[in-house]
């Protein structure tokens, strides 16, 4: 899928699942929708049944906040859709302190 300086992507088929080492703000065509990180981190994505899971991190342990905006009118907890762009944006907030580093995992719905 992508392997050079600014991003890094695999697949695994079977499973459905996206795992993207972004290392600067970018954007990956994944699964027939685009999607974009609005700072470096770590995304893995997984289609299912009723949408998809998402889960990202910040190895720094630096961010208290990462965007990640899809293709798409999409649905759950820290989702704005922007109907002009036909994005969904995806705001995560990331463990503080101790727990900073440790991946937050949502649940997205499709809106078709």
């Amino acid at each position: 899928m992508a392997n050079h300086s600014r991003l890094q992507a695999v697949f695994h088929p079977e499973r459905e699942i996206w795992q993207c080492v972004f290392y600067v703000p970018g954007a990956l065509s994944v699964g027939g929708f685009e999607l974009r990180m609005n700072h470096p981190g770590l995304l893995m994505l997984q289609k299912d049944e009723n949408g998809l899971q998402v889960c990202v991190s910040d190895p720094t342990q630096m961010l208290e906040k990462l965007i990640v905006s899809l293709s798409g009118q999409w649905t759950g907890p820290g989702c704005r859709y922007e109907a002009g762009q036909g994005i969904t944006h995806v705001e995560f907030t990331l463990p503080p302190g101790g727990a900073a580093g440790q991946s937050v995992k949502r649940s997205l719905f499709s809106k078709k």
